[in-house]
């Protein structure tokens, strides 16, 4: 049994290729402003958050696509999705 944290061998290729599909964006102070924007915005209409508010900002910013289970939290109109 592998210790918790640790992938089996039979994940490690699946793994390889999920984290070498994510793209790193940094989060700056143009990022916060920008999720400040959207929590003013989105938060009482659609119920976005600070972490939702700040990936999205981060997203949008760098052209990153977002790869999400849930656009309800993401309504942000400069974002695009996977």
């Amino acid at each position: 049994m592998a210790e918790p944290g640790t992938a089996r061998p039979s994940e490690h290729e699946a793994l390889t290729r999920l984290f070498g599909a994510l793209r790193c964006v940094p989060a700056d102070a143009r990022t916060g402003l920008r999720a400040g924007e959207y929590l003013h915005r989105y938060h009482k209409s659609h119920g976005v958050e600070l972490g939702d508010a700040l990936i999205g900002s981060a997203a949008a910013l760098s052209g990153a696509a977002l790869w999400t289970r849930n656009s309800r939290h993401d309504p942000m109109k400069e974002l695009s999705f996977y």
